[in-house]
């Protein structure tokens, strides 16, 4: 029993056109139909929207000088004053002061409030802290902050219900 041994040392490649299968000539001819048909239905859908466009133009030519109408009416004295207080508001460097106060991180001081007045151009601080060495050591650290001047303790209060005597504080200072 003899059977042939078919060896093929150079193969050649799987695009090559000698392996090109029935099967696979008829899909490729199929897509280049299909594409073909959708470049004509492209084309052909073109014109007809090109032809719309011309039509729409001869019906309602665009006009070349907008109409631009300008109303206008007299600002209240109340109306300024709002804008000016919204401008104030939003020009007021917010960030610059939080981040400050927020770089003085003391373990012994809770500060409850911040209470900013940009017309007077004041903040006021309430807090509590665990002792009054603490309170005064946070009023310098206040006082050391470029923004801040005149800074004061307006008012304090020492718990003597508590074992631990906290110290209710309120501070006040002028924001530059």
């Amino acid at each position: 029993m003899r059977q042939h041994l078919d060896l093929d040392f150079v193969e050649s490649s799987h695009f090559a056109l000698g392996k090109l299968h029935v099967l696979s000539a008829f899909i490729l001819c199929l897509g280049i139909a299909a594409a073909v048909l959708v470049i004509q239905r492209y084309q052909t859908s073109d014109e007809a929207y090109q032809t719309a466009q011309s039509n729409l133009h001869e019906i309602h030519p665009e006009k070349k000088e907008p109409v631009i109408r300008v109303e206008r009416k007299p600002v209240s004295a109340e109306e300024i004053k709002n804008v000016r207080e919204a401008v104030s508001l939003l020009s007021t460097p917010w960030s610059t002061l939080f981040s400050a106060i927020e770089q003085i991180n003391m373990k012994e001081v809770a500060l409850l409030s911040i209470e900013p007045s940009t017309k007077k151009q004041l903040v006021v601080f309430t807090g509590q802290a665990k002792n009054i060495q603490a309170a005064l050591t946070y009023i310098e650290r206040l006082e050391a902050l470029p923004m801040l001047t005149q800074v004061y303790l307006q008012r304090h209060n020492i718990d003597q219900q508590d074992p631990f005597k906290p110290v209710s504080f309120t501070i006040v200072a002028q924001w530059s």
